[in-house]
């Protein structure tokens, strides 16, 4: 039993940047919520991938021993970093009251679930160090705060 949940806990978390992704596509799409909004959140996530891309060419830091299988540059999470962009988009224009409704902080914790399972599968699976989700983490949040003072 504990395999299946580890299996869940891992597929969950190999898609979480997606399922944050179009989850809140199809939120701002049914809620009727300004389409600017979207659209900032779809260049920013995208822009979000691209810089960690880049981050990972410069800062270099290899998988953990656990995971030598691949030895790519894995600083920071990419995994995380797109879900907390998602997080504190959400929770920034939520904050500023551009977005109301209950579907809406509802959506918010299903993501900081989705970013708490994300992180601990990177961390217990081996896939990142714990540095490595921390600054998944802190430069999810600054993409994600500096596309929200666009609008």
């Amino acid at each position: 039993m504990a395999q299946n949940n580890t299996n869940l806990i891992e597929n969950i978390s190999n898609y979480a940047p997606w399922i944050s992704f179009f989850g809140t596509c199809i939120l701002f799409l049914f809620q009727n919520i300004n389409l600017t909004y979207l659209f900032i959140f779809i260049i920013g996530f995208f822009m979000n991938s691209f810089i960690n891309k880049f981050l990972k060419q410069i800062i270099s830091d290899k998988r953990p021993i656990v995971h030598n299988k691949s030895a790519e540059n894995r600083m920071p999470s990419g995994h995380v970093q797109s879900v907390f962009y998602t997080l504190i988009f959400l929770s920034i224009l939520l904050f500023k009251n551009k977005l109301k409704g209950v579907e809406i902080k509802i959506w918010i914790g299903i993501t900081i679930l989705l970013g708490g399972l994300t992180s601990y599968n990177c961390i217990e699976g081996g896939y990142h160090t714990i540095d490595q989700v921390i600054v998944g983490i802190v430069f999810g949040n600054i993409i994600g705060y500096s596309f929200t003072t666009i609008i």
